[in-house]
């Protein structure tokens, strides 16, 4: 595991306190859990020619969505 510092608004950090004296957690878990979760997310850009075609049973503006559902990440 790697250490980093990094800068938050006040407000964030004090619902961060909350919440991690509510879940009897500490704040290091949930941040590295939220980053995590952010990462993941965001990780595999779609690839570019999604949505530019259409094949008579998916339009190209229903792609993303088809992926979404049909796709399970690894």
């Amino acid at each position: 595991m790697e250490k980093t510092t990094l800068y938050i608004a006040g407000d964030v950090h004090r619902r961060l306190q909350e919440l991690a004296k509510r879940e009897k957690r500490p704040q290091a878990q949930l941040i590295r859990e939220a980053l995590a979760e952010y990462i993941a997310a965001r990780s595999a850009p779609w690839p570019s020619s999604a949505g530019l075609g259409e094949d008579g049973e998916i339009r190209g503006s229903q792609v993303k969505d088809w992926l979404r559902s049909h796709w399970q990440p690894r």
